[in-house]
């Protein structure tokens, strides 16, 4: 799947039917947007509630820790993030032109964490992911988010890589 091309669909469970509820997990890139459109003309969506997911890390923070700011100040720059997420995964829905209104989640934390903890938390039957976003070098330094909740997850997956170069 590192090397490939085409979409990968990991098959963890029997099939037991469409796939009712999907988590896509995005982080706004182009790569995203083609993990879902890749799964959206595969049918995998059509009968499946979505959920997109966007894990986002709050910048400053550690910043505010280490000035000893009050929690009031730290609780502030939490929220205006997750606003800022918020808006920004609305846009990214809205220029996917999809035919339906995915649910839009938002959550602060490490990315990989994140999508595991809501698919451990939501249990669907499928996740939907882009295997890039990192260049190599990011990739080699600090593991591939794709690559570490691939290896977690239970549900099927659809790993989609970026365009072969033509």
């Amino acid at each position: 799947m590192r090397h490939g091309c085409r979409p990968v669909l990991m098959v963890n469970r029997a099939p037991a039917g469409p796939y009712r509820q999907a988590i896509a997990a995005t982080d706004l890139s182009e790569h995203a947007a083609r993990a879902l459109r890749a799964a959206a003309r595969l049918g995998l969506l059509d009968q499946a509630r979505l959920t997109l997911l966007h894990a986002f890390e709050p910048p400053g923070l550690g910043a505010l820790a280490l000035a000893d700011a009050p929690a009031a100040a730290v609780a502030a720059r939490e929220a205006d993030s997750a606003r800022e997420a918020a808006a920004a995964l609305a846009g990214f829905v809205a220029a996917l032109d999809l035919p339906y209104r995915p649910e839009q989640r938002v959550v602060a934390g490490r990315a990989a964490t994140v999508v595991k903890q809501a698919v451990e938390q939501a249990r669907p039957d499928l996740l939907v992911i882009g295997t890039a976003g990192a260049g190599l070098l990011r990739r080699a330094v600090l593991g591939s988010v794709a690559a570490e909740v691939l290896a977690a997850v239970r549900c099927d997956a659809l790993a989609v890589p970026p365009d072969a170069p033509r």
